[in-house]
């Protein structure tokens, strides 16, 4: 009987080491668990957070550009006095076409057109003062087909006549070119009404200019180049009723 009790045990214990005992299942680490497809999603949602953050930080960029603070007579010095700046979007295609503060400090540039209180200035819109000593430099804003179709050089010498209703006269003779531009195209709350398609900028004294300005507001004006010819004689400026400021504008716009 004590035999057969103690096989019984010897079974029971037997029984009891050879079952397994149940293992807990292992913890996988975190880099095991991301798998490839997780690190994609997880790389385009850094990369779109970037490109949102980069377009909310370029659209706060601006540049300060300069507009009229009253009216500017063309051939007039413009001073940092007579101008405020305004802030444009950095982004604006304006920007390469508009001028800054830095442009007109020192008072070296005159207008080389009329600027009206509140408009922004272009860079078209300014001409550098002439390098003659006791001259000025003025842009013209003309239509080629006035102006010699556009052919005009520095170092050019040109005539500008005025035709104010019947009457025609050359309002300046023998005026040095300084130089030619094309307008820039501009669109939108910024664009100049004033603006044409091109400028001939000229040397001229001070009555020069200022019987040039009256051309521009009151007359149809054309150029004429004169590189090479006699400057015509003061007696002969006139057709009919020309102003006087017109017919005594003499060689370089003061003879």
């Amino acid at each position: 009987m004590a035999s057969s009790l103690t096989v019984e045990k010897e079974t029971s214990s037997e029984s009891t080491r050879s079952r397994p005992r149940p293992v807990a299942p292992r913890r996988r680490k975190l880099r095991e668990r991301i798998s490839l497809g997780h690190l994609f999603m997880i790389a385009a949602a850094l990369l779109a957070f970037v490109l949102v953050v980069s377009v909310l930080q370029d659209r706060t960029k601006v540049v300060k550009v300069i507009v009229a603070k009253s009216a500017i007579a063309p051939g007039a010095t413009i001073t940092v006095d007579q101008v405020r700046e305004v802030d444009v979007p950095a982004d604006s295609d304006l920007v390469p076409s508009m001028a800054t503060l830095a442009d007109v400090a020192g008072g070296k540039v005159t207008a080389a057109q009329r600027i009206e209180k509140g408009d922004p200035i272009t860079t078209t819109a300014l001409a550098r003062q002439s390098v003659s000593t006791g001259l000025r430099a003025m842009s013209l804003p003309i239509e080629r087909s006035m102006a010699v179709g556009g052919d005009l050089a520095a170092g050019d010498r040109v005539d500008v006549i005025s035709v104010d209703g019947g009457n025609a006269s050359y309002v300046a003779v023998d005026l040095e070119v300084l130089g030619t531009q094309g307008s820039q195209a501009s669109s939108g709350a910024l664009s100049s009404a004033s603006l044409t398609d091109y400028y001939v900028t000229v040397s001229v004294g001070d009555q020069a200019a200022l019987a040039l300005a009256q051309a521009l507001e009151i007359g149809k004006v054309s150029i004429l180049r004169s590189t090479g010819a006699t400057p015509v004689p003061p007696d002969q400026r006139a057709a009919t009723g020309a102003s006087s400021a017109s017919s005594s504008a003499g060689a370089n716009g003061d003879g």
